[in-house]
């Protein structure tokens, strides 16, 4: 379990329609969400590894999902390894997640990005996030 911002549990259709209204904004597969400069040679010989930067469109996903608790805390790193390991690369798999499920793969997705550079642009490449999206929007949308 997780501790969340948002009064509505995370597999409420309510939520769920919210999250599933970014799919309209990133959901698109053919998109870029981040350009990466070039890496910069000092005069010293030092090389400055640069860091991605963000499409602002995903940058205030990023703060929304923080902001509204579909970031959980759990131990995404180990979950990635097991349970999730599918969950995460397959977008067909995702295609089955619940809200849970949904949760889990953006937090991994967004963290992830902290400790390996450039682990949301993988995830989008992959179409995980807009699998998750897509996959919000169709959870929200059943009928109860």
């Amino acid at each position: 379990t997780g501790v969340q911002t948002c009064a509505l549990p995370i597999s409420d259709p309510a939520r769920l329609r919210a999250l599933g209204a970014w799919a309209d904004l990133l959901g698109d597969p053919d998109r870029t969400y981040t350009t990466w400069p070039e890496t910069r040679h000092h005069p010293n010989g030092a090389l400055e590894w640069p860091s991605p930067i963000f499409d602002p469109d995903l940058a205030r996903f990023q703060g929304w999902l923080y902001e509204t608790g579909w970031i959980i805390p759990f131990d995404w790193s180990a979950w990635c390894g097991t349970d999730g390991h599918e969950l995460i690369r397959d977008p067909a798999a995702v295609a089955r997640a619940d809200g849970p499920d949904l949760a889990r793969i953006l937090t991994a997705a967004v963290r992830s990005e902290r400790f390996s550079t450039g682990a949301i642009e993988e995830a989008f490449r992959r179409g995980v996030i807009q699998a998750a999206l897509w996959r919000a929007r169709e959870l929200g949308e059943a009928p109860m």
